[in-house]
């Protein structure tokens, strides 16, 4: 039996890139990107196509494409033939904006549950602050790709430290949008609890958004902090980290199919329309809050049963403002579960 090991005897040609390539599907980093794009894949054809699905789609192909092109560099310089290449390093500069698309893609689907509760005030400052960080980690990532193709390597200790700007811009800002989804979400809570109504889906919801924020939150914090250093100990421990963050996009694909599940056992059905654009997030928003200010009994709010949310029918409803009033919690609850 052979050693486990690359095949650099081989001619070099096509079929030996190819096999090397389906070799390296053992190391967790690279195949984390393959399962993940499978899995998200399925879940896009099979739960939803919104805009927040798309986005976790896109993000899963950019991730996968930019491993496969990371390891034609490695197994292209990993043959003899080949030891002198130096235009092939090229490659892992174009590479960059696939890194950022897949890695950037966290703060911006945070950015699309904010902007379905959030004011329009609230929706620019967010967009501007985006827009900031990602011109700043796209200015880090591309300077990896620099290092990396002027070094002529995938990894020393220069590209080491670089990845630490770049850890840390993401820290911060997936950090900012954690603090203000959670505020809102424990805002709308606590506001269910006063009215009375007790939304078993949203208190779901809640906790697992909580669950899953804590998590990539610490595997940002933990990684930008560990690649400040420079200490082979600490580069071990940062690989489950970085791996476990590598797969932020299928975790949170999970979570949105567990809620969408958990909200058809509760009965609730939305349309997927909703989500196709920001500005359709605030008019039903703006409708939820003024109809909370209608002078109604609350035992009709909290004890008001609801089968189906259609939200395209919502202008219909304004035409009765105290029949069928859904309450906020339950309609946020149902948006994260279906975007």
């Amino acid at each position: 039996m052979g050693c486990d090991c690359p095949d650099v005897l081989s001619n070099f040609n096509f079929s030996y890139i190819v096999t090397n390539i389906l070799y390296y599907t053992k190391d967790s980093l690279y195949y984390c990107y393959i399962i993940q794009l499978i899995l998200v894949g399925y879940g896009y054809m099979r739960f939803g196509k919104g805009k927040y699905w798309k986005t976790l789609l896109i993000a899963s192909c950019t991730g996968l494409l930019g491993a496969i092109l990371e390891k034609i560099c490695v197994v292209w310089t990993d043959h003899p033939k080949n030891t002198n290449a130096k235009l092939i390093y090229i490659l892992l500069l174009l590479n960059e904006p696939c890194w950022i698309i897949t890695e950037f893609a966290i703060p911006y689907l945070n950015m699309i549950k904010l902007n379905a509760v959030l004011a329009k005030n609230g929706q620019d400052i967010l967009k501007i602050f985006t827009i900031i960080m990602f011109i700043l980690f796209s200015i880090f990532r591309f300077r990896i790709g620099y290092l990396r193709y002027s070094s002529h390597t995938v990894f020393n200790e220069e590209i080491f430290h670089a990845h630490g700007f770049a850890f840390s811009t993401m820290a911060i800002t997936e950090f900012v949008f954690s603090i203000c989804i959670l505020k809102k979400i424990t805002k709308n809570f606590n506001t269910a609890k006063e009215r009375g109504v007790h939304d078993e889906l949203y208190d779901k919801s809640r906790k697992s958004s909580l669950t899953i924020l804590l998590l990539i939150d610490i595997c940002g914090i933990i990684l930008a902090i560990l690649s400040m250093f420079s200490n082979d100990t600490l580069e071990k421990v940062l690989k489950p980290f970085h791996c476990l963050k590598s797969n932020s996009i299928l975790i949170l694909a999970f979570d949105s199919i567990i809620l969408k599940l958990d909200s058809k056992t509760h009965g609730f059905s939305t349309s997927s329309s909703f989500y196709k654009s920001s500005a359709n997030a605030e008019s039903t928003t703006n409708y939820i809050q003024s109809s909370q200010n209608i002078n109604c009994p609350k035992n009709n709010l909290s004890n008001e049963k609801i089968h189906r949310v259609d939200i395209e029918k919502l202008g219909n409803i304004n035409e009765n403002p105290t029949t069928n009033i859904p309450n906020s919690s339950s309609i946020n609850s149902i948006q994260i579960a279906n975007k």
